[in-house]
């Protein structure tokens, strides 16, 4: 960070420079200027990094060639650490026969009345790895590595499905390497950019404009990067799950000791009202709990929810699945 501060650094005398300098120290910045900077002394303009950041050949020109202030030119070393790389288990569910799919599970165990024997966890493993299976035989999991880059704070849900449909073209243009496709290809890509472009210089157009009378909130708007350098000098805390485990598996053993032998405590209140008559709960109810439930997927789930509103699964309690 550098500019025209209009502070005269250089006196110690100047409390506005102590509470500059102080302010500085506080969050790990030093100022890099030492000679006078103006046509009538003084250093007014600095350069300012963090600690840990070099500056070299940092020089200040002689002031009143072009205006009363020096111009002050240095060199800095910029580096920026790769995204890091992201790991994960896909499945092609897009290319997965859907009667295909739907048959095969109706085949399984999945398809026909569990015993009445069976207790709620047998039936929780018996959907979890025979759906697995047939996802496994279907849409078999692999592996994909991307990069984790953070959005930009104007990045929406529109501009995300602007980005897909880029390469959605992209993709039709490699497939069949159509000249009509390159153009309506190339020609989203600049829309892409356009777009892109307006919104970013309209989102911190807005942004200025909104908190210019508050420079405190200015400063944290335009420098996010400021609280995450400071955040890291923090030292991280040295609490772990093991610790936390520990901690409540000792409180939990602190209060069966102490109440242990104490007399149980009765209650005489009773309910005015009773529960004598459950609802009954058809197919078709639970066929709308589950088509009114998120499009929410996460590893744990044998397949994503998506595929269960598409019919896959929810279609096996329909009467007829072609509603789906």
């Amino acid at each position: 960070m550098g500019g025209d501060i209009n502070i005269h650094v250089e006196s110690r005398a100047d409390v506005r420079a102590e509470s500059l300098l102080e302010l500085l120290s506080s969050v790990d910045m030093v100022q890099h200027v030492q000679s006078p900077t103006h046509q009538a002394g003084g250093t007014l303009d600095l350069v300012m990094t963090f600690s840990d950041f070099s500056v070299d050949e940092l020089t200040v020109d002689p002031p009143g060639i072009v205006s009363d202030h020096s111009l002050i030119k240095c060199t800095v070393q910029l580096s920026r650490p790769p995204p890091p790389l992201l790991t994960r288990g896909v499945r092609s569910w897009r290319r997965v026969d859907r009667d295909a799919l739907r048959q095969a599970i109706v085949d399984s165990s999945l398809g026909s009345v569990p015993p009445c024997t069976a207790t709620v966890d047998e039936l929780s493993d018996a959907y979890d790895n025979t759906l697995r299976a047939i996802a496994d035989q279907f849409a078999p999991e692999r592996t994909v590595q991307s990069r984790l880059r953070p959005l930009s704070p104007w990045f929406d849900s529109e501009s995300g499905a602007i980005r897909c449909n880029c390469r959605r073209l992209e993709r039709r243009f490699r497939r069949t390497g159509d000249q009509a496709d390159k153009e309506a290809y190339v020609s989203a890509c600049r829309d892409k950019q356009d777009v892109f472009k307006e919104r970013k210089q309209r989102y911190w157009s807005e942004r200025v404009e909104a908190e210019g009378s508050s420079p405190t909130k200015l400063w944290r708007s335009t420098l996010p990067e400021r609280d995450k350098r400071v955040a890291e000098v923090i030292a991280p805390t040295k609490n772990n799950a093991d610790d936390f485990l520990h901690f409540f598996d000792e409180k939990v053993k602190s209060v069966r000791a102490a109440t242990d032998g104490a007399q149980a405590s009765t209650s005489t209140t009773t309910a005015d009202t009773t529960l004598n008559v459950l609802m009954p709960c058809t197919e078709p109810d639970v066929r709308q709990l589950i088509m009114m439930s998120p499009t929410k997927s996460c590893a744990l789930d044998p397949i994503p929810t998506a595929v269960c509103h598409l019919g896959v699964v929810v279609g096996l309690c329909a009467d007829d699945p072609d509603d789906f």
